[in-house]
């Protein structure tokens, strides 16, 4: 008897048909029918080779979904995090911010007790009186709080300057660094002589009174005078000197000072409760 040989289109209809069995033993085994376990059981045997291929090829796919449904989750959840860190450091940045002027305040209150005169503790309330003067600020006492035309101005650094007007609750103050406001000063050697401002950010310049034959050195402390009729108490730092010209002409040292006091971060400063005599 001749061997019959099995056509292939017979085997491929065998393979759809187990495969559409075993979706529908699948199907049905979701829904927890009981009378199929055995059957369940026996093409989960079968087709266990096309189930493994089929769950390596679609893993990629699976993986992407997930990746895609959870991206949402995951912005959020990063979106969330920034805005708690964003607060943090804002918090954080305040607390700094707040504790650096308290200590400020801490150093004028101290500079206060130091003082022999009596003293107002002010904040700097703007830059400039005006956009064509550099050497003058505002603070935020005036009148009201005791301020006075004349009175100087310090920090715990060095004079800074000398209130030049005064209203209910402001004060102009007139910065050392101005040419025009021209003060009595004195070397460590107790010499006596005049200084002025040059600009701001450029030193104080002490260019008469001190003659050749004067002991000054570098580095020496430049303070306030406080001659009879001077315009500012005795003692109060100016500087400390950098740098010394011999003026064979006028016979007089000409003196470069870098100034005690920080001008360009004025905050909170000390009103002294002084006026000159006259």
């Amino acid at each position: 008897m001749a061997n019959r040989t099995q056509r292939p289109g017979r085997s491929r209809l065998t393979i759809l048909v187990m495969v559409l069995a075993s979706i529908t033993v699948l199907t049905l085994d979701a829904k927890d029918v009981p009378v199929l376990g055995s059957v369940r059981s026996a093409a989960l045997d079968v087709l266990s080779p096309v189930g493994s291929a089929f769950k390596s090829a679609a893993r990629p796919f699976r993986n992407a979904w997930r990746g895609v449904t959870d991206y949402g989750d995951l912005e959020r959840e990063n979106r969330e995090l920034r805005d708690e860190i964003d607060e943090l450091r804002g918090r954080s940045e305040a607390n700094d911010g707040v504790e650096a002027e308290n200590e400020k305040l801490r150093e004028q209150l101290g500079l206060k007790q130091e003082l022999k005169i009596p003293t107002i503790v002010a904040r700097v309330a703007t830059g400039n009186f005006t956009s064509f003067d550099d050497n003058t600020a505002i603070i935020d006492v005036g009148s009201e709080g005791g301020v006075k035309v004349g009175n100087p101005v310090v920090t715990k650094g060095g004079l800074v300057g000398r209130v030049e007007r005064v209203s209910d609750t402001r004060a102009v103050v007139r910065l050392i660094t101005d040419p025009d406001l021209k003060l009595g000063i004195k070397v460590k050697s107790n010499d006596i002589g005049t200084g002025r401002g040059t600009g701001a950010g450029k030193p104080f310049l002490v260019d008469s009174g001190i003659d050749l034959s004067d002991d000054v050195a570098k580095k020496d402390l430049i303070t306030t005078a406080g001659t009879q009729d001077s315009l500012m108490p005795g003692e109060l730092p100016i500087g400390t000197v950098t740098k010394i010209t011999r003026n064979q002409a006028d016979q007089v040292q000409v003196l470069e000072v870098e100034l005690s006091a920080d001008l360009s971060r004025l905050d909170f400063v000390q009103v002294l409760n002084w006026v000159p005599s006259s």
